[in-house]
């Protein structure tokens, strides 16, 4: 038995006023001397997301934005000369150019693009330049960041203590950058004395593992009511529990208490609390929960019999 806080037990493993220029052209020079062909680099931009991130991008010809899924939207001014046109998971990007007589103009103004992509934004400053061949941008998953940042964190603990500190992270809501929050907002159940909120999950990529936070509100008019982390050990509150923790054990009438629930995914998937009967022996932590659950059971029994033998005493007077 490991305390966090109170309970906590642990089993297993454009510009500003005044008129702007919407398009940014220049003349290309007219100079008869030769140019130095630029270096050919068709080596692909990755771009992480939520970070603004500059990118240079031909100005004469398409370029391709590439998402791991498809992208949703990609939102630009097409002011500044800049044409769009998605197609699943690829976004092709070219510029405007103005005919001068002989000569051509091209767009150089910096503009600022949105992308969409799965669950991220990636917030791209295209940068519009005629030395620069037609450009691949790679849009990251992110997940690849959030697995290392969560190494970086958690990696050198041992497994008890990483549990300890992803839960008292979400308690106290302190979650790190590299965690990924989902709120659910979901009753669960249809309980005449209490009320349980599946509030929110909170996912540590690379780690395994999930917690998931509930609230129980118990109603007004009702007796104080015994929470016990066996109840949250079963569907439908987790899959495959390795620790439960509760704010409190005692909820009394109109008094709302936290329940985390850290569950095993399927990224390194361990020991769940669910076990078949050819399942291996309990280790100590295994004969913690066994005890809790036979004491539970005696409690029950008991207070079956006593009532049992009260009523036979009644009946006999």
């Amino acid at each position: 038995m490991t305390i966090l806080s109170r309970n906590f037990l642990i089993h297993g493993r454009g510009g500003k006023g005044g008129q702007t220029t919407i398009v940014s052209l220049r003349e290309e020079s007219d100079s008869k001397d030769v140019k130095e062909l630029p270096k050919i680099d068709n080596t692909p931009v990755v771009v992480p997301p939520e970070t603004s991130t500059v990118v240079l991008m031909n100005n004469s010809d398409v370029n391709r934005i590439v998402c791991p899924v498809d992208i949703k939207d990609v939102v630009f001014l097409k002011e500044k000369g800049v044409s769009v046109k998605v197609t699943g998971k690829d976004a092709f990007v070219n510029f405007r150019f103005v005919k001068k007589g002989e000569k051509t103009l091209y767009a150089t103004e910096p503009t600022e693009m949105y992308v969409v992509c799965g669950q991220d934004t990636y917030n791209l400053v295209v940068v519009p330049k005629s030395n620069v061949p037609p450009q691949t941008v790679r849009l990251s998953s992110g997940i690849e960041r959030k697995i290392k940042s969560n190494s970086d964190l958690l990696g050198g603990l041992p497994f008890e203590k990483k549990v300890m500190r992803v839960v008292k992270d979400v308690y106290t809501d302190q979650l790190a950058d590299s965690y990924s929050a989902t709120e659910i907002k979901k009753q669960v159940g249809n309980w005449q004395e209490i009320t349980i909120i599946h509030k929110r999950n909170v996912d540590i990529e690379g780690e395994g593992l999930r917690v998931k936070e509930y609230e129980t509100l118990l109603r007004q008019g009702q007796l104080p009511f015994k929470l016990s982390e066996k109840i949250f050990t079963k569907k439908p509150f987790a899959e495959n529990p390795v620790a439960i923790s509760l704010e409190k054990h005692i909820v009394r009438p109109g008094e709302t208490v936290r329940i985390f629930i850290v569950e095993q995914r399927q990224e390194k998937l361990q020991k769940s609390l669910y076990r078949s009967n050819e399942s291996t022996e309990l280790n100590p932590l295994d004969d913690q929960l066994a005890m809790r659950a036979l004491e539970a059971s005696s409690e029950r029994e008991e207070k079956k019999l006593a009532g049992k033998t009260e009523r036979e005493e009644e009946a006999d007077e």
